[in-house]
């Protein structure tokens, strides 16, 4: 009895343009974000929204410190602070918090004097982030 051993090895792969093959049944690699060491102990990280160019920089500025700041167009997010400790421990709840705190950054920038206003930009930042319908949210 023969067995089946599927297409033979040239049918394995399969041509990805300029000569380059890879096999068919390997999957495709989640890309990761473009993220650069700035300091020792820093990541830096390069956000689009809309017309604004915003960067983030993750690190150590001690458990007193600040949960997170800007300066100009850049936002500080302090790794050491007991919520970021807490919110890391699971990946949902660290997206939603980097999430709130970009938002909430990214808000008091087009909204500095006007904290009602700043929260409401918040929110739909956050809505828009998620894909949520703003009938389901209301």
């Amino acid at each position: 009895e023969e067995e089946e051993k599927g297409p033979p090895p040239e049918e394995w792969k399969e041509s990805i343009g300029r000569g380059k093959e890879r096999p068919k049944f390997e999957k495709s690699r989640r890309k990761r974000p473009r993220i650069r060491s700035l300091t020792s102990t820093g990541i830096i990280r390069q956000l689009k929204a809309k017309e604004m160019g915003i960067t983030c920089l993750v690190d150590h500025f001690g458990e007193d410190g600040p949960e997170s700041y800007t300066e100009g167009s850049v936002v500080y997010i302090n790794r050491d602070h007991p919520v970021y400790k807490e919110a890391a421990k699971t990946r949902l709840s660290f997206v939603m918090h980097l999430a709130r705190l970009l938002t909430q950054e990214i808000a008091l920038l087009s909204h500095p004097d006007n904290p009602h206003l700043a929260y409401q930009r918040q929110s739909k930042l956050m809505r828009d982030a998620f894909g949520e319908e703003e009938s389901s949210l209301s």
